[in-house]
């Protein structure tokens, strides 16, 4: 009896540190497995991340575009700001067999708001007016400028409000002082427009 207790007090630090450890690892038995997933639970894809990281990553922002014309599901849809003109058409079920593309450049760039028109073969490229004319940037109305490429409803209501607060266009590269119309858009429009 006399040798159990002094094995106690000789070795009383090992027993109290030991005691925890079991203490400690039933603890984390008890309680740490109920919230682990299973390894063939764990999910890395891009689709499991929180909303913001997963636009973080991408860095892009998107654009509305109206796709009509020779296409199998006309309408308007929300692409990557970084898609083009192809991805568009793809977008709306692709082209008829009787659209003509080599009218149009499909790897120019979508501009948000933008009105993408697919002609059917022989038909004018549905870029210049109804009447095959200029589109007068000085008296069309909205719906008029919007049958230019790359203009839509935004871009068509800040041409009639530049003209509202600022007069009539001098010349037709004036239309770049009007926001949101860059060096892009004017390029795709300046062979159509008139003053």
């Amino acid at each position: 009896m006399h040798n159990l207790s002094d094995f106690f007090k000789k070795n009383s630090k090992i027993i109290i540190v030991a005691g925890a450890l079991v203490i400690m690892c039933g603890i984390i038995i008890v309680f740490g497995t109920s919230h682990v997933k299973p390894a063939d639970e764990w999910n890395f894809s891009a689709s499991s991340l929180p909303e913001s990281d997963t636009e973080s990553q991408s860095g892009s922002d998107m654009f509305c575009v109206y796709v009509c014309g020779q296409v199998k599901n006309p309408g308007v849809y929300n692409l990557d700001s970084a898609k083009r003109i192809a991805d568009a058409i793809e977008a709306a079920g692709g082209a008829l067999k009787d659209a003509e593309l080599n009218s149009i450049n499909l790897a120019d760039k979508i501009e948000d708001g933008e009105r993408i028109f697919i002609p059917k073969i022989g038909e004018n490229d549905g870029a210049a007016s109804v009447d095959n004319s200029l589109v007068n940037i000085n008296t069309a109305d909205m719906s008029l400028l919007q049958t230019l490429p790359g203009i839509g409803e935004a871009r068509a209501r800040a041409i009639v409000d530049y003209r509202t607060q600022n007069g009539n266009f001098k010349k037709i590269d004036d239309i770049t002082k009007v926001a949101g119309i860059k060096d892009a858009a004017f390029a795709k429009i300046k062979d159509l427009i008139t003053i």
